[in-house]
């Protein structure tokens, strides 16, 4: 069995290499799709933009290193910032900053781009964010595309892939509860010679259900 934690850094959004082995979250309901015309025409300037040109079709992951001045998950109203990441001026996902006022560095997975080069950039997504946190500073942003090389094989190749998209539950959108932080993957080989992977994600469970002692014990993690 082969055991990956999302490479190297990555939740194809969400948190994260971000969730394809980097994670993609994505606000999907009927209140995201009643703001994305005002949003259209009224964006907050870019915190940060990349450009990167690809040789090749690829798999595309982003570091972010940014904080939210102020903000703190323990703190209702102020519990994140959120971000929206853009690529060649088109809609991939949100990012909730959910370090708070501390850098820190999130991995996402921004899905499978042609050839060519691409712009990335990175915005504050203020109808996203919390009350009183309104404020996102991007220290670094970096391109990677995942392709076979020093440390990336095959068998990576096809979990990211094959990673899936996260939506965030539509009673979960601006309450700040059971937000993912990080997926990482798992290859078996099958004695009939196909591979059978399985992707787990770490949520922050404020919604309760299985008690986390027992998904501890369960999971291990």
């Amino acid at each position: 069995m082969k055991m990956r934690w999302p490479r190297p850094f990555r939740l194809r959004t969400f948190s994260v290499y971000f969730f394809k082995a980097f994670f993609a979250l994505i606000f999907a309901s009927a209140v995201n799709q009643r703001l994305t015309m005002a949003q259209q025409q009224s964006q907050s300037p870019p915190l940060a933009v990349e450009r990167i040109t690809l040789a090749a079709p690829s798999e595309v992951g982003v570091e972010i290193e940014a904080r939210s001045p102020g903000a703190s998950w323990k703190t209702l109203g102020a519990e994140a910032a959120a971000v929206r990441i853009t690529v060649n001026g088109k809609y991939n996902q949100d990012l909730l900053l959910w370090a708070g006022d501390q850098n820190y560095t999130y991995r996402v997975a921004l899905g499978r781009l042609p050839r060519g080069p691409h712009r990335i950039t990175v915005e504050l997504n203020e109808a996203r964010s919390a009350k009183q946190a309104k404020r996102a500073e991007v220290r670094l942003l970096r391109a990677t595309s995942i392709v076979a090389g020093e440390g990336v094989d095959a068998d990576d190749l096809l979990a990211h892939a094959h990673s899936p998209i996260l939506y965030a539950r539509a009673n979960t959108i601006d309450r700040f509860t059971d937000l993912p932080l990080l997926m990482y993957y798992e290859i078996e080989s099958e004695p009939s010679g196909d591979k059978l992977i399985r992707y787990t994600t770490i949520f922050t469970h404020e919604d309760g259900g299985t008690p986390a002692v027992a998904l501890m014990s369960r999971w291990g993690v």
